[in-house]
């Protein structure tokens, strides 16, 4: 799906594979296949990785792209779960309930595992009641909630965590967090403009700069329990704007045009999404016991320096929208729902 973003004489290059000449099926119900790429700052002829490390540039380096991106370091730099975790903390959007619950890891932090396990215990029993104790460790480079651990406080399984050590070492530490019951899973997709474009917005070919940051879309994410993205629901308008149609529309894009600026400050720039969600928050002092725990936003939990199936849903209904204001009867000032998913569930 990701190669029906861009230019019509693209090429797809698979490290491993003999990929290059694979014939692309454009899906008929995009209509025509039209030349260019759907987004104004994907490239006609040089090449771009859907996650811009060291590999992916080597490969595309070898096939003989003309590659223009960010510094790998920067890449990872981002990328890293710790870098959400602080900038969320800094830029005062981590929630007053969730203040001081998280912890980040470095490998070498993970080296000794006695007195690691020990102080991991210590920073549970401090947890408040309502968490429930529930925790879980995410490694700090992946996604797709692959390879994190989860566990119960009071309930702790020494022995688990201390096998999985390594692992999460590997993949750059750990992020602990709270295991919070989640009303909503939202996300927020940008793309931030090389430096190239920065200087053609400061001399002469202003009218051909990209913004420094541009707002491509927001949505309402479908997640398994296990981490596994599905789908994304939304909204969208006679123009291709893409919104989440909920409450937390603009807390979402508030934030996540501050991460994005804190990520170009770091060195980084190309697409980008940030992951945040709503949870069932503590119970205000003298509420009933069996009242319903209030909803409260975490809007900042991952920063992906890279494309995410979020830029491909936007695009995708950029490249539909033709069809999509026929069929939907879309008038301007008017917005439809959608879903975008994997494996559509029974009913539609």
């Amino acid at each position: 799906m990701w190669r029906h973003l861009f230019g019509a004489d693209h090429r797809v290059l698979v490290p491993g594979t003999d990929s290059s000449g694979q014939a692309e099926q454009w899906p008929r119900a995009l209509g025509p296949r039209p030349n260019p790429a759907v987004f104004d700052w994907l490239p006609g002829s040089s090449g771009i990785p859907w996650l811009g490390d060291g590999p992916a540039l080597a490969s595309l380096a070898q096939a003989g792209a003309d590659t223009e991106a960010p510094a790998p370091s920067a890449v990872n730099a981002v990328h890293d779960k710790g870098f959400a975790a602080q900038i969320a903390r800094v830029e005062g959007y981590e929630p007053k309930c969730l203040r001081d619950l998280s912890a980040t890891y470095s490998p070498q932090d993970l080296a000794d595992p006695g007195p690691w396990l020990h102080g991991l215990a210590q920073h549970l029993a401090q947890w408040p009641d309502w968490i429930g104790g529930a925790f879980t460790l995410k490694p700090r480079m992946g996604s797709s909630g692959r390879g994190r651990v989860s566990g119960l406080a009071q309930a702790l399984e020494a022995d688990r965590i201390r096998a999985a050590l390594p692992r999460l070492a590997q993949r750059g530490g750990a992020v602990l967090e709270p295991w919070l019951t989640r009303e909503t899973d939202l996300s927020v997709m940008l793309h931030i403009a090389s430096p190239g474009d920065e200087a053609k917005a400061r001399g002469k070919d202003r009218s051909k700069a990209q913004p420094p940051i541009t707002l491509l879309g927001a949505g309402e994410q479908r997640i398994a329990p296990s981490g596994v993205y599905l789908g994304h629901l939304g909204e969208i308008d006679s123009r291709g704007r893409v919104f989440s149609g909920g409450p937390w529309e603009e807390n979402m894009r508030e934030a996540a045009v501050a991460v994005a600026t804190r990520a170009r400050e770091a060195g980084y720039w190309g697409p980008c999404g940030i992951d945040g969600f709503s949870f069932r928050g503590p119970r205000q002092q003298g509420e009933e016991p069996r009242a319903t725990a209030p909803v409260r936003l975490r809007p900042i939990v991952e920063f992906n320096a890279r494309f995410t199936v979020g830029i491909v849903a936007v695009g995708l209904i950029r490249r539909a929208l033709a069809s999509i204001k026929t069929e939907l009867g879309l008038e301007p000032g008017e917005r439809r729902g959608f879903l975008f998913a994997l494996d559509p569930p029974p009913g539609w």
